[in-house]
């Protein structure tokens, strides 16, 4: 078992050198999958059957978006080069606080767009983005820093993937399920209390124009 391991760990290690940007994307949608499989698993009622378009959705998207992340690392790398403490914490900087926001809007898009729903990427931006963003820097901001300060370059991708099968779990949670949006409606739209009350029980918010 361990030299069957030892075999694939060197084969991964030649893939990873000669092809890094397929093997990286690979990695990242297989473990992208298993995340996705896993929190439909744990978060879906049993009865439920596995959404295997939103697990294709997921690998698709993982894999295309883990080519500007490799761009990005590089670019980080060569902008702020070394392990000092000073260069690393630069680099999280700008990880966190830039690239997060803009990978994680993308591709919120992008997931609405292959849902066929368009028209909702606006508000699932508005609404979900900030929520989601939080806990992304709870979990990336220490997990990065160990990544950039600790993990040869070669490497920091597939950390990444690493820790990011547990947060691909939460993302797919949050990217697949619609947070209740707020629903502007005009006086003469409202027909009695009744449709009001059927609104707010599924968590509509009703805003009457004429209160703000």
């Amino acid at each position: 078992m361990l030299r069957v391991a030892k075999a694939a760990w060197s084969a991964y290690r030649s893939m990873l050198s000669q092809h890094p940007i397929p093997t990286k994307a690979t990695t990242s949608s297989f473990l992208a999958a298993g995340a996705n499989l896993t929190a439909q698993v744990l978060t879906e009622p049993k009865e439920n059957p596995i959404d295997y378009r939103r697990i294709a959705r997921f690998t698709f998207l993982s894999y295309v978006l883990t080519i500007p992340v490799h761009y990005w690392y590089g670019f980080l790398l060569t902008r702020f080069p070394g392990s000092a403490v000073p260069q690393v914490l630069k680099r999280v900087a700008l990880d966190q606080v830039f690239f997060s926001a803009t990978y994680l809007s993308t591709f919120m898009a992008l997931n609405s767009l292959l849902e066929g729903r368009p028209e909702k990427i606006g508000s699932k931006i508005v609404n979900d983005l900030y929520p989601t963003l939080r806990m992304n820097w709870v979990i990336w901001i220490p997990a990065t820093f160990i990544n950039f300060r600790f993990v040869p370059p070669m490497y920091q991708v597939l950390f990444g993937n690493c820790v990011g099968f547990m947060w691909g779990i939460y993302l797919s949670y949050a990217v697949s399920h619609r947070v209740p949006y707020n629903l502007i409606v005009s006086e003469e739209d409202i027909v009695g209390m009744e449709k009001i009350a059927e609104m707010e029980e599924h968590g509509v918010e009703v805003v009457h124009p004429y209160t703000h």
